[in-house]
């Protein structure tokens, strides 16, 4: 199943190339620094690309950051990994169609289209061209059963290999409530409910973005969002560390349904690929 889903998921980097020689500094002299910024996987053989929306915001304040640098944001197309070549990528620019916030969602598209040969080859061996991967995954939008077995594959901690971790689903009923600002009274905060899936599976920053699916037929259920954190206590008491509760990761990750990454394909016309569900 990681074979079958591998050509879909591609990196979201950032490539960071100062002008300033305090920016230069700041990167201990290099002349560009590469910044992994969390995972994606194609949805359609036009160029769509799913993510996390967070992710997006971390585009946002990596450009924030260094305003006086020039910071390139693009989709990296992974090249196969061989015994003389591995984790390379072929890094291309994208546009953002939407992004979901409530949902944590953003569908982007890529300026140019790998599944029209539109994008050339970066590396040849032994005069042998090698082009980056690409391959468009089923998307199966019915709710999965609790203890379902799945899989979650990305770019985790910096990683410029794929990491797939394995579990199963903990719940798919859970809630999500978000607290947001009132529409009319801006003091008050009210409680938005989001529909989420838990999985039994640890992740890592870097996941963000990447594809959930089932180990049975690599059938797409959701979008790895988050890992849920629970506080360290020692005794009764949580522990303190600088004025906070210190947090450790609890072993369960958030997924957001596929269904409301498929809503947003729909609203833009964009075709995908569905995926029957296995009993």
């Amino acid at each position: 199943m990681i074979d079958l889903v591998r050509p879909a998921i591609v990196q979201i980097s950032a490539t960071i190339v100062p002008k300033t020689n305090s920016d230069r500094e700041r990167l201990g002299g290099k002349p560009h620094s590469s910044q992994p910024l969390g995972t994606g996987f194609f949805v359609s053989d036009s160029a769509h690309v799913l993510t996390a929306q967070h992710v997006m915001g971390g585009v946002r304040g990596l450009v924030s950051d260094w305003p006086d640098s020039e910071v390139n944001v693009g989709v990296g197309l992974a090249l196969p990994n061989t015994e003389s070549m591995r984790a390379n990528f072929n890094i291309i620019p994208f546009e953002v169609v939407e992004e979901d916030e409530r949902h944590d969602l953003a569908l982007l598209r890529m300026t140019a289209n790998p599944f029209k040969g539109e994008v050339a080859p970066v590396i040849a061996i032994d005069d042998q061209s090698i082009s980056g991967m690409s391959g468009v995954p089923a998307l199966q939008s019915d709710r999965p059963r609790d203890g379902e077995s799945i899989a979650i594959s990305g770019y985790p901690l910096g990683e410029t290999v794929l990491v797939t971790n394995t579990g199963i689903v903990a719940s798919s009923w859970s809630v999500t409530i978000d607290e947001i600002a009132h529409p009319v009274f801006s003091d008050v905060n009210v409680p938005q409910v989001r529909d989420t899936y838990l999985a039994d599976v640890q992740t890592n920053p870097g996941n963000s973005g990447g594809p959930v699916y089932a180990s049975r037929d690599g059938g797409i259920i959701g979008v790895l969002v988050a890992g849920k954190l629970t506080d360290v206590v020692a005794g009764e008491a949580s522990v303190i560390v600088n004025g906070q509760p210190l947090r450790a990761d609890a072993g369960l990750s958030l997924v957001v349904p596929i269904k409301y990454g498929t809503a947003m394909l729909d609203k833009h016309g964009v075709k995908w690929t569905g995926a029957a569900r296995a009993i």
